[in-house]
């Protein structure tokens, strides 16, 4: 019955968002990657990532990405076909490439939760993993791994309303109630940053070293609004932070010279929130654009140099001239060089393709028996 209503929610949501975008208005648009043809495509998604395993020294992180693809890609690819549904990024400031899925919220949790605990995460991490997806049973959920050529892999879940129409603080109320107290204080930040956002997700990323951070996704899709200008509650954010007013203008400037260009106006302010609902950094996320408009904009803003290298390798793996996002990194001292670069598309998957073998390395079968 859950996953039923699942699709019937996400088909409901899908129609109207298309045929009547104004019921919504700026709380929800259908994003560039659902208006794509997904049955369509020339990139391999093994081509992609054994690009990244030589291209950012990924080598030692092979099984690791075997064991997280064969847990979650069930869940990513199509029915009857080749193909998974995926989003993939890259960073700037560290070699690696993140993989997520999205689906129907209790086969994700089951999977990805299994995939931790089989890969050794620690007991109280399943736990809040668990705890955050509970209130959100016939909901979506995305999750993510980012697999680091010099650091610990990290992992993000990210539960919420992404199939609901009231996507106001008020929405969480009862999921609140139910997470884990150290979290509570993201309900009163939520409320500080209503109504000019809406809040589609909340989520949580952590490694198996210990680090954790719990976060909470302001959204808007709306190109008429400036969000870091003076007043603007964007603006306050940063500026709860503590950061200084000379860098908040580099964050505004950023978004200005994107603003006119974001389909559908996606903005998104993601900010990691400590247990007194402070929050402690925050990613700026600006929506689908052409890549050169954003590297055009990070140069503008001193950043320009060191994103090249990410957006170029992002370009050129996977075969495209525009980005679903772009995220620059914000902390209490200013703008990090930190530049993340996303799409989510569908790749082909031939049946029965390891990593290993597109990387022209035996399976470990093979290796035993000589094949």
């Amino acid at each position: 019955m859950g996953k039923a209503l699942f699709y019937a929610r996400a088909a409901w949501r899908s129609a109207l968002v298309w045929c009547a975008p104004g019921v919504r208005g700026p709380r929800d648009r259908l994003y560039a990657a659902e208006k794509r043809n997904l049955w369509k495509g020339t990139v391999e998604l093994p081509g992609v990532l054994a690009g990244a395993v030589r291209s950012q020294a990924l080598a030692a992180r092979v099984g690791e990405m075997e064991a997280y693809l064969a847990a979650m890609l069930p869940l990513a690819r199509f029915p009857f076909s080749r193909r998974a549904y995926l989003e993939l990024s890259y960073l700037s400031t560290s070699p690696g490439i993140g993989i997520g899925v999205a689906n129907y919220c209790r086969d994700v949790e089951r999977a990805f939760l299994g995939h931790l605990e089989r890969s050794g995460c620690p007991a109280d991490l399943l736990d809040l993993c668990r705890a955050l997806c509970e209130p959100f049973g016939s909901n979506m959920i995305e999750v993510r791994a980012e697999f680091f050529a010099e650091e610990a892999t990290r992992y993000t879940i990210f539960p919420g309303r992404w199939l609901d129409t009231p996507r106001h603080p008020r929405a969480y109320d009862a999921a609140f109630r139910r997470f884990p107290r150290e979290f509570a204080g993201a309900r009163t930040l939520m409320e500080s940053l209503a109504p000019d956002f809406f809040f589609p997700y909340v989520g949580l990323s952590f490694a198996f070293d210990g680090r954790r951070e719990f976060k909470i996704y302001p959204t808007r899709f709306d190109r008429e609004i400036s969000h870091f200008a003076p007043g603007a509650r964007g603006r306050a954010l940063l500026e709860r932070m503590g950061v200084p007013a000379h860098e908040i203008e580099r964050v505004r400037e950023f978004h200005e010279r994107v603003r006119p260009r974001l389909a559908e106006g996606f903005v998104q302010v993601g900010a990691a929130v400590d247990e007194r609902g402070e929050p402690t950094r925050a990613s700026v996320i600006l929506g689908h654009a052409p890549l050169a408009i954003y590297q055009a904009a990070l140069d503008a803003i001193g950043l320009g140099e060191g994103a090249r290298p990410a957006l170029d390798t992002f370009a050129r793996e996977l075969r495209v001239d525009a980005a679903d996002s772009v995220s620059i990194r914000v902390k209490p001292e200013g703008v990090s060089p930190r530049v993340k670069v996303y799409r989510m598309d569908s790749y082909g998957w031939p049946w029965g393709k390891t990593l290993r073998e597109t990387l022209g390395e035996k399976t470990p079968e093979a290796a035993r028996t000589g094949t």
